[in-house]
This record gives structure tokens, sequence and C-alpha cells, in this order.
């Protein structure tokens, strides 16, 4: 049987976590006093481990947040421009792209200070499978975060923001707005001793510019796009 919009809706204003058992261990997981999301902590994590028994996910992961809307008067409570719901408390998600399900989520408790610390929490040790793709927009993506993911053996693909490859000093590395349709410009990451460490990052201009850094080999192909019109397009290897 399933449950009607309008009796989940009921049923969800109803909830309110309240005197919780002191005695109850699995109640009291992540008490902390830096902690102040700790009294649905075993909920989250309830969730979290059923999603990891019941669904089967693949190759792709994506991460990005989501906002629980909210008007009340509480210090974890986000700000968050171009959502539909801008007030609320914001959630960190990692999802199955194929069987659009939710695997893994957290509650921002105001505890992460860099990208690398917040995508540490998106993406759990439980999901550091080798060969795994994790998809992220510009918010997540910087280098320090792709290392992080390289070094747990995950691959990565991301948007990026130009600024973060490169600073002003060192020039421009991403293609100007002109560009012709279907150009594309790759640089690859090498270390002190001129070895690629295996991270690129790609600008490709289509309608718009597309900055991206990924850990995967790039090829270009043509393939046909609207009508007769013809583009270049990079292609990611698995």
């Amino acid at each position: 049987r399933i449950m009607s919009y309008d009796a989940f809706r009921g049923f969800l204003s109803c909830i309110h976590v309240e005197g919780v058992d002191p005695t109850d261990s699995s109640f009291n997981e992540g008490k902390t006093q830096e902690n102040p999301t700790w009294k649905v902590h075993w909920l989250f994590e309830n969730f979290n481990r059923k999603w990891r028994a019941l669904v089967v996910f693949g190759r792709f992961l994506s991460g990005d947040e989501a906002m629980i809307p909210s008007k009340v008067r509480h210090i974890l409570k986000q700000y968050i421009k171009g959502k539909p719901h801008k007030f609320g408390f914001k959630l960190y998600m990692l999802a199955d792209p194929a069987s659009e399900m939710c695997l893994h989520i957290s509650l921002h408790d105001g505890t992460g200070r860099t990208l690398v610390s917040i995508v540490s929490k998106m993406v759990p040790s439980s999901f550091h499978r080798p060969g795994t793709v994790i998809i992220l927009d510009n918010f997540y993506t910087t280098l320090a975060v792709v290392r992080y993911l390289q070094q747990k053996g995950l691959h990565v693909i991301g948007t990026v923001r130009h600024n973060r490859i490169m600073s002003k000093k060192e020039g421009a590395w991403a293609l100007p707005k002109s560009a012709a349709r279907g150009t594309m410009k790759v640089i690859v990451e090498k270390d002190g001793k001129g070895a690629p460490t295996g991270i690129r990052a790609v600008s490709w201009s289509d309608k718009r510019i597309v900055n991206m850094v990924t850990t995967l080999p790039i090829h270009k192909v043509s393939i046909l796009r609207r009508g007769n019109v013809t583009v270049s397009c990079p292609i990611l290897s698995l």
C-alpha cells in the first residue's frame, strides 16, 4: 500500500523529537557539545542504513545539497539563493542518477569549514568503491576536492569556476566567450617531476562556455545536433 501525499504531509507535521532516552546508545550516537543536530542524528543514520541495504546503485553517483524548507528561528537555518525554498535546513545528499534514488544524507551542522570536509561527509567511506565516478557542480569542485576523491580511488566529473584552476596572475585558461562552437581546450596537471597526475581541466564552447575538471581520459568526437549542425564534443572514457 502507498500512502497518499496529503496523509504523508499530515503525518510529517506531527513529528517532533523530544524526550530522547539518555540510556539508549542508538539515540545518543553523535551527541557532542559541538553537534547541535544530535537529536535527529539517529533518524538520518537509520535512513542511510536502509538505503544502503535496499538500493542497488551504479557506477555514477551525484553529490549536491537540498533544502528542508523552514521559517523557524534556529542557528542552523540557511539561506541559499536560487533554490525554490530559499530558507531552511541544508542537507548534503548523495544520489544515484540511474535509479533516481537517494543513497546518503547528512544535515548541515555548521562544522564543515572547507569544501573537502563537506564532500567527505557527502561521500562517506561506504561509497569509496574503486572506479566509482562522483559528479559535482561548480560550488563543490576544486582541485583540493578532486585530489581528495582521487586519493580515495574515485573518479570525478565536475563543472568548475574558472578562477579555481588558475589565478589571474597565472593567466586565463578558459576559452573566451567569442570562441567558435565546438572549440575545446584541455589542460593536464603535472607534478613537480613533470608526470601527469591524472587531473584534467576542460573548457568547451557549445551555446555557452562549459568549464569542468575530471580525472577521466578525454576524447574529442563530432556529433550531430539540432538539424544539420555538427558540433565537436568532449567524450569522457570509462
